[in-house]
């Protein structure tokens, strides 16, 4: 189904992808999985090949983000460099997406749907302001999205940002690539890693679902159509107000411009037992006339 590809970002990874071709007369769908993730885990990774079934090409991929500490090899050969989810930076996503983006354009696509699972959900969103190719983006997937700063307030009790000053601290120490303690996050990652998630500006605030009089200025900006895909029992969806996921679908279509939501009943964050209904949505999503 699929063939192995890879490709090489500006800073000199060479990232590994799974590809299937498909008319060049028509978007091709570019996946970036969540943090720790892979680009082949997911089963509703699967779904999306055979469902598109050539409709459009699809290519789902490695990032710098993906498992725990690991190294990525150099795009010369000359040896690996250090990266995992542990260290990642946003802000450095768009590397990554560059060099996909770029790979799909050699391929002889003029226009890309960008589709980010989870903490992907945040890399695909910011790349619509900073990707080098922002202009061949000609629509959004957003699969799981989930309120990160309202999850680092219940975590710690609202002590999130104090933490956010010592990582700072560490950080311009040169110790950013220490972890940090337990009591900061739920999560293992990094000084650097904790600052990029919670400390950068607008971006971190993306998805604010437990603020309803929040402005969202990041959403506001969207102008491309956006697909949000979210589950009755994702726990990380609306974790504020976990009962209540229609709240965050009103958010949605309120700030973004051409939005389209679908919620799937009983569905928890990965979609594990509903993939079929997931790859529904997005090939429904990529045959409107719009994206065309």
């Amino acid at each position: 189904m699929f063939n192995l590809v890879r490709a090489a970002t500006q800073d000199d990874l060479l990232l590994s992808g799974l590809y299937v071709p498909g008319p060049k007369n028509r978007p091709a769908l570019l996946h970036i999985h969540g943090s720790e993730g892979d680009f082949f885990s997911n089963e509703f990774i699967a779904a999306f090949a055979q469902k598109l079934n050539g409709q459009n090409a699809f290519l789902t991929v490695q990032t710098r983000g993906t498992a725990g500490d690991l190294g990525i090899f150099k795009a010369d050969r000359s040896g690996w460099v250090r990266a995992g989810g542990w260290y990642e930076l946003l802000s450095e996503a768009k590397l990554d997406i560059d060099a996909w983006v770029k790979f799909l354009i050699g391929q002889g696509y003029s226009k890309v749907i960008l589709s980010g699972h989870s903490l992907g959900t945040l890399k695909v969103t910011r790349y619509l302001f900073e990707g080098a190719f922002k202009d061949k983006i000609a629509g959004l997937i957003l699969l799981a999205p989930f309120d990160n700063i309202y999850l680092a307030e219940h975590y710690t009790k609202g002590r999130w940002p104090k933490y956010l000053v010592i990582a700072k601290q560490k950080v311009a120490a040169g110790q950013g690539k220490k972890i940090i303690p337990k009591r900061f996050l739920d999560s293992k990652v990094s000084y650097q890693t904790y600052l990029s998630w919670l400390g950068d500006g607008d971006f971190s605030h993306t998805f604010d679902f437990h603020r309803p009089d929040y402005d969202f200025p990041i959403l506001n900006k969207i102008k491309v159509p956006v697909l949000v895909v979210a589950g009755t029992k994702d726990e990380y969806f609306h974790p504020s107000n976990p009962n209540r996921p229609e709240e965050v679908i009103g958010i949605l279509n309120r700030h973004i411009a051409k939005c389209e939501t679908f919620l799937i009943n009983g569905s928890g964050h990965n979609y594990v037992g509903f993939q079929t209904q997931v790859a529904d949505a997005v090939t429904k999503f990529l045959v409107e006339p719009r994206l065309t």
